[in-house]
């Protein structure tokens, strides 16, 4: 994890980890950029301290000019001492405990891999209903703006409980659910 991660999450409280492309489908951020930075905004009044790592991802699609657009409209709010784009990180679970709230507001989505991660280390989320998500993910309806605000409002206010059921959660293992079926395919199912 680089100093400059570091040092952000140091000065920040609570800090929200986003990430994902500026990608705009429809004219319609993909990743919730947009409705993070107001997010953010919105929240400041209750937590002064807050602050918003967002790991900048490139994939097909990625518009430079809609990045260069969030990154000018951080600076117009005055955001630029509570939002931190990074790069991607090489490898991405350390950050996950360094932050208190991954965001996921996708426009859509599939079964996140960042979800699942920050659940097993205990991190809470809060994604859209853009597609099914993990039991424990708290969840807003996809684009709405004020769903996405009272949601993480509620969220932070409850941030030591959120986190202590996380901890008692059963732990996925995606191994074993694959030996699991290897055996049912090989051995028949055993309940008939």
């Amino acid at each position: 994890i680089s100093p400059e991660i570091r040092a952000f999450c140091a000065e920040h409280d609570p800090v929200l980890l986003g990430t994902g492309a500026a990608v705009l489908r429809g004219g319609v951020d993909l990743y919730g950029i947009d409705m993070t930075l107001d997010l953010v905004e919105r929240l400041r009044d209750r937590h002064p301290r807050l602050g918003c790592l967002w790991s900048l991802i490139e994939i097909v699609g990625s518009s430079p000019e809609y990045a260069d657009q969030l990154r000018a409209e951080v600076a117009r709010r005055g955001l630029g001492a509570s939002w931190l784009f990074t790069p991607p990180q090489k490898i991405f679970y350390p950050v996950y405990e360094l932050v208190d709230l991954l965001v996921r507001p996708t426009l859509s989505d599939g079964d996140a891999l960042s979800i699942r991660e920050a659940l097993s280390l205990g991190l809470p989320v809060l994604a859209s209903d853009s597609a099914p998500r993990p039991e424990e993910t708290i969840v807003f309806r996809s684009r709405d703006q004020e769903n996405y605000e009272q949601r993480a409002r509620q969220t932070l206010q409850q941030l030591e409980s959120v986190r202590q059921r996380l901890a008692h959660r059963p732990a996925d293992s995606a191994v074993q659910a694959e030996v699991d079926l290897l055996r049912v395919a090989l051995e028949g199912d055993p309940s008939g």
